[in-house]
């Protein structure tokens, strides 16, 4: 009987970018659906784009500055102190929430490849 081969290992780092990509998408179908049903406010609920797979803490934030979060296919909107400075650096933080950009290859790969605006 042959062996079985391996499967590789997924990286922890690989996992939490997957998680982030994971979250925007969540993001990006809630803002369809406010636009879709115009349930805008003036902050409106998105989750945290953070790399903890079982994070479930809301952020609000304006329709600009959600857009501004999706201009850049790197960035994430997490709850403050929520980043992971082996695979994020903070580029802003704002009194609800802090914007973080992918610097591990790996996740910024992830993050390029994910990008539904791209």
């Amino acid at each position: 009987m042959r062996p079985t081969p391996a499967l590789p290992v997924r990286d922890w780092r690989q996992a939490e970018a997957e998680n982030q990509a994971r979250f925007r998408d969540m993001n990006e179908s809630i803002e369809a659906t406010t636009d879709a049903l115009g349930l805008h406010e003036k902050t409106d609920v998105y989750v945290c784009e953070c790399g903890d797979g079982e994070c479930r803490e809301p952020i609000r934030l304006t329709r600009e500055e959600y857009e501004s979060v999706r201009r850049e296919g790197t960035h994430f909107a997490i709850v403050i102190d929520h980043e992971n400075p082996e695979i994020d650096r903070v580029v802003e933080e704002r009194e609800r929430f802090a914007i973080v950009q992918k610097t591990l290859p790996v996740a910024v790969k992830i993050a390029r490849q994910t990008n539904p605006r791209e």
